[in-house]
């Protein structure tokens, strides 16, 4: 054989095995992902639902209390995610608007993800409260977007609180707009 034959055979054996790994990687990592899912527990619906008619600052909107008087003019959804399993796990909390027909610019809807202790998570914790339209897409699902990606030990509990309200950039109109989306939690 040549030179360049073998040089040709190797090179060609060890992209096939590069490829095989990372396959049977893939295959595992998918068959992990859809085996395990985490508990999520709420009092509340995942659903979130309120209308533009009362824009808030940033501020406001941060500390606003929710109870049932103000429930339609921000979203708010506390919950604890936990992981019953044996091995710890990276997880995604992602929101999606795709089945909803929101009349309200995403750049106007702002969110804002805390613990437990009302303490805001990396990606929240700047002046500026980020809102649904410059989120990052999120990892589990094509329409959706990455409120927080972490890391959760086996046989460990999280808690979070989601606020929601429309910016005061907003301008309210002549009718009410219902803004609607999920929050979904997922293995990533």
């Amino acid at each position: 054989m040549h030179k360049k034959t073998k040089i040709y055979i190797i090179i060609s054996l060890i992209v096939i095995m590069c490829i095989s790994i990372s396959v049977v990687f893939l295959q595992n990592s998918q068959k992990r992902k859809s085996l395990m899912k985490l508990e999520v527990n709420s009092s509340q619906s995942n659903i979130i639902s309120y209308t533009d008619k009362l824009p808030l600052n940033d501020n406001m909107g941060k500390d606003f209390k929710y109870n049932d008087d103000n429930k339609n003019v921000q979203g708010y959804y506390e919950f604890e995610i936990t992981n019953k399993y044996d091995n710890g796990t990276f997880y995604e909390i992602y929101v999606d608007m795709e089945d909803y027909p929101n009349l309200v610019h995403s750049n106007f809807i702002k969110l804002y993800l805390t613990d437990g202790n009302n303490k805001a998570v990396d990606g929240f914790n700047g002046k500026a409260v980020p809102t649904f339209y410059k989120l990052k897409g999120s990892s589990s699902s094509v329409t959706g977007k990455r409120l927080y990606r972490g890391y959760i030990k086996s046989k460990e509990s999280k808690s979070f609180i989601l606020r929601s309200w429309i910016g005061d950039a907003y301008s309210i109109g002549s009718y009410e707009k219902e803004v609607k989306f999920v929050v979904n939690v997922e293995v990533d």
